[in-house]
């Protein structure tokens, strides 16, 4: 007791007790998420007829594998989450949620797990209950994880395969080294640029050259490596160049080259934004549902039945609703495996000759063109009301401060009054060098701090300028657009005009050149812009810098009259390929030039 009173006249003082009587508020998100991860036994649960066994094995970085296997005999049961919390010292230490389905597999069902953990003293919990909530078991015991032996400890330490880029975060552009650290007993390593074999190097070190071009386009680079008999020893994969807001998901096991069946080791690397959440990972064999991560470590050991060439597809979902997925074809070649549909999607805005924009148009109306190969539509609608991103970047170079006032009032209008709820704004200034003032944001009501304290300086880096903007988009495949104000010519970017047009053609985002004030006489500026605005789909518009306002309502007006107009290519050619859209009589289309499949 008095321990206690001590303790509240202290936490009268320094705050704390004042903390217990206004508990910060709720969030039922969250509560939501801490249930799905706890194990909560219900009441009345019949026994599943199953067995529960696990073993241990060597891992990475000085850690055990503790493999887990659940054996179901019952013929009834098809489907089976496992709920497991690993506690030490009555605390939770790690914890996993995964669900199992068995449409084609007959029984004994075996539903595996594994989890990492160094050796020590845990509790383990363990909820296994089939869909209907009826059948299940769960188990709670002490377990004692060992150490391995000094020679499986040296080898887990060995055992990494990894692949590392100096850098990794920076864009990446031209002759770009990637190294690979691996276990002794690797003998060769082959290199795979976006899945296409690059290389082999067969003695240490095991590191590579790969030109990634002039652009910082987003790719995919992985390392396998073999030892002496010619057998894979590991693999890995990094993603460059994605953007800012990026997810993905790469199967590194199983693959393709190899031939599986039934009980195979399953193991996926996502890429995520920064703060977002996984929300769960589907595993398909074919049209039929294998398991689900619902919770990290994306790993383990799953059961596919036996056929030919198995199609595994893995589809990651985060938690605003995105998903993203990969596949591969089992038991096959690595050439058979790669698996490619050309569906395209298009954004095209019809308008009349003087340059107003036309709605209620049908799908008959237009015509699709792929290198003067016509093309079936197979979707259309109008894409008006679907959700935009937009990006303004604004020239604040030191000719550009007397429209400054004129610039933040049309921006401010513009956000205020042109976009819907679903829509995303982001600002980006420019003169020598770029600056990000308003990340890509759908809170619109304080974009005015972001435009106070703009500076007039300095050079226009224009096409560098384009580029690092574009690259913002990398991997969004909304309806992107960009909204370009300047007032004069490149005169110091690194990229040349070629490659910012080339930029552009693969980032698929529709640009509007804004030029204020320039010149009847400037030509060389006026095609640039003009360029930039037809290969991307967009318009140019010379202005004054009073006609801003005005110009945003008409670009805000063609954005809201587009149609999304998709089709499954034909052509199967890696290069550029033209794209034309033609629309009835007395009316102008408009959309990308071309895309790179």
């Amino acid at each position: 007791l008095d321990q206690a009173i001590s303790w509240t006249k202290a936490a009268l003082l320094d705050g704390k007790l004042q903390v217990l009587l206004s508990p910060p508020k709720v969030e039922l998100e969250d509560v939501k998420d801490i249930l799905k991860r706890s194990i909560i036994v219900p009441k009345g649960l019949e026994p599943l007829k199953a067995t529960f066994s696990y073993v241990y094995q060597a891992g990475e970085r000085g850690k055990t594998l503790l493999i887990g296997t659940i054996l179901l005999q019952d013929r009834e049961i098809k489907s089976l989450e496992v709920k497991g919390e690993i506690l030490k010292n009555r605390k939770l230490y790690e914890s996993f949620n995964l669900r199992y389905y068995f449409e084609e597999l007959n029984p004994p069902y075996p539903a595996s797990f594994q989890i990492s953990l160094f050796p020590g003293t845990y509790e383990i919990k363990i909820l296994a209950q089939e869909s209907s909530g009826k059948k299940g078991f769960n188990l709670f015991e002490k377990i004692e994880v060992p150490s391995m032996d000094a020679v499986n400890l040296k080898e887990s330490r060995e055992n990494i395969f990894e692949i590392t880029i100096p850098f990794q975060e920076t864009p990446q552009k031209g002759i770009t080294q990637f190294q690979v650290n691996v276990p002794p007993r690797v003998k060769s390593v082959k290199f795979f640029l976006d899945n296409i074999f690059v290389a082999q190097k067969n003695k240490y070190p095991f590191s590579i050259e790969i030109d990634l071009g002039n652009l910082p386009l987003p790719h995919t680079i992985e390392a396998i490596g073999y030892d002496s008999e010619e057998k894979e020893v590991g693999r890995d994969v990094i993603f460059i160049n994605q953007g800012i807001d990026s997810f993905k998901i790469k199967i590194l096991s199983p693959r393709g080259n190899l031939i599986y069946y039934k009980n195979v080791f399953f193991k996926a690397e996502i890429l995520k934004p920064e703060g977002k959440k996984v929300e769960k990972v589907e595993l398909w064999e074919g049209e039929n549902l294998v398991m689900e991560y619902l919770t990290p470590p994306y790993e383990g050991i799953i059961s596919i039945p036996y056929k030919p060439q198995p199609l595994l597809r893995a589809v990651a979902y985060l938690e605003d609703g995105r998903k993203t997925e990969d596949t591969v074809l089992l038991n096959s070649s690595l050439f058979e495996e790669k698996l490619k549909v050309n569906f395209v999607n298009l954004y095209v805005s019809a308008t009349t000759s003087s340059g107003k924009p036309v709605k209620g148009l049908k799908k008959e109306d237009f015509e699709i063109f792929e290198d003067n190969i016509k093309q079936e539509i197979v979707d259309f609608k109008e894409a008006g009301n679907l959700p935009l991103n937009l990006s303004i970047l604004l020239d604040t170079s030191a000719s550009m401060e007397p429209y400054f006032e004129n610039i933040k009032k049309a921006i401010l209008f513009f956000s205020e009054n042109y976009l819907k709820e679903g829509d995303k704004i982001s600002i980006i200034s420019f003169n020598s060098t770029q600056k990000v003032l308003l990340p890509l944001t759908s809170e619109r009501k304080n974009i005015s701090p972001y435009l106070e304290n703009l500076k007039a300086e300095g050079t226009t880096n224009l096409y560098d300028a384009i580029v690092f903007s574009l690259y913002q988009f990398q991997n969004r495949r909304e309806r992107n657009a960009l909204l370009l104000l300047t007032d004069g010519k490149d005169t110091g970017s690194s990229f040349k005009f070629e490659d910012c047009l080339d930029y552009i053609k693969h980032s698929q985002v529709i640009v509007y050149p804004l030029a204020i004030n320039i010149k009847f006489t400037d030509l060389k500026i006026r095609k640039v812009l003009s360029d930039i605005a037809e290969v991307s789909g967009g318009t140019f518009f010379p202005i004054t810098s009073e006609e801003i306002d005005y110009t945003y309502k008409r670009i805000s007006e063609e954005l809201r009259a587009q149609y999304l107009i998709s089709y499954i290519s034909s052509q199967t050619g890696e290069g550029f390929r033209k794209v034309q859209v033609k629309i009835k009589e007395n009316l102008i289309a408009k959309t990308i030039s071309g895309y790179f499949p």
